[in-house]
């Protein structure tokens, strides 16, 4: 009888650690919620830096949606943190290669980053999945054009999405983000703000997408 138990014992502290490492790198949390925008942040297996994932529902329709992401100039107006955006390639209107850094406060260096942007039809959906990539994915012509001066470290890897899903005569928008700065701040500091970055960049997009901007933009192609 002692044995059963013991055996019993090892499986339930077997299947608690399991549930354990199952809610550390796959469970959403609730880390800010402000105006029908949620922000929500979780472990990511092999990384320090958490991942984050925004949701909203605004009333707008694709055309504006997809014109906001496609005006780069204007991501430092609505994407937090969002500084010296440059389109480097337009390799067709669904996929292009963007240069933008990540402004850190002081004392610590901006994060440059190089995001490689594609638009997806999932269903009903759209999708722009974003990867962060090296100069060498970049062409020839597309290099010449990156930014000269001032070197900024470079994030260590960036991967994540846009989906746009239409509900009603809404917009369901979930924006999913995972970044690994690769140095100072330490991930405990970034994690501790990581959700602002999900909050206001929703907050100020539905400000620019209910005032009508982009209304007159030309989809691509079967979008």
């Amino acid at each position: 009888m002692a044995r059963l138990q013991n055996i019993f014992t090892a499986i339930v502290l077997a299947l608690l650690t399991a549930n354990t490492v199952l809610a550390e790198e796959g469970d959403w949390q609730l880390a800010a919620e402000r105006d029908g925008v949620r922000a929500y942040t979780r472990a990511i297996d092999g990384s320090d830096y958490r991942e984050f994932k925004g949701e909203m529902l605004v009333s707008a329709s694709i055309k504006q949606l997809l014109g906001l992401l496609d005006d780069t100039q204007a991501c430092p107006q609505w994407m937090h943190n969002c500084v010296a955006p440059q389109l480097l390639s337009a390799v067709s209107a669904r996929e292009r290669y963007t240069y933008m850094r990540n402004d850190l406060p002081w004392p610590y260096s901006d994060r440059e980053l190089l995001v490689h942007s594609v638009i997806h039809n999932d269903g009903d959906s759209v999708t722009i999945e974003l990867n962060g990539v090296d100069e060498e994915a970049l062409t020839a012509k597309a290099q010449a054009t990156l930014p000269s001066g001032k070197k900024f470290q470079r994030a260590k890897s960036l991967r994540g999405f846009w989906r746009f899903t239409p509900q009603g005569d809404n917009y369901h928008i979930h924006y999913q983000l995972h970044i690994d700065l690769g140095g100072s701040p330490a991930p405990t500091l970034a994690n501790a703000q990581i959700a602002d970055t999900p909050l206001n960049t929703l907050l100020n997009m539905r400000k620019l997408i209910e005032a009508g901007a982009y209304r007159e933009f030309t989809l691509p192609d079967d979008v």
